[in-house]
């Protein structure tokens, strides 16, 4: 069933995404990236406490893949690396708001600190 399942989702373009986006930190990474007009690794790490920076990384990375995220490179000295939502990760920002409002709604303890923003900025009730 594991290889079958492994198979079937490098395949299957539908499955792909949905296991990228059903991963612990992908939505969260998609609202923290939404709730700026461009954001550095170290504040989304922050606005996402407890991702790893390796996690973070590479859930970044899987999202500038399926064409969600963006990454725009400013030439430097410093180097500044800023993350943007593509016009595909705006809808999808929109579409999992209610879902997130809902879970809140349901479990108020919420303390992530992108998914209290987002709400505010995004939904009202």
């Amino acid at each position: 069933m594991e290889a079958e399942n492994s198979t079937h989702t490098s395949e299957d373009p539908f499955m792909r995404l949905l296991c990228i986006i059903n991963r612990k930190w992908t939505i969260l990474t998609i609202v923290a990236i939404g709730n700026h007009e461009g954001v550095r690794f170290n504040d989304l790490k922050r606005e996402l406490d407890g991702v790893s920076p390796k996690t973070l990384s590479e859930t970044i990375r899987e999202l500038d893949n399926i064409g969600v995220v963006t990454t725009v490179r400013s030439p430097g000295p410093p180097l500044r690396i800023q993350y943007f939502l593509t016009n595909d990760g705006h809808e999808l920002h929109r579409s999992v708001l209610p879902a997130l409002r809902w879970v809140f709604d349901k479990s108020p303890a919420c303390s992530s600190t992108a998914v209290l923003e987002a709400l505010e900025r995004n939904i009202k009730k």
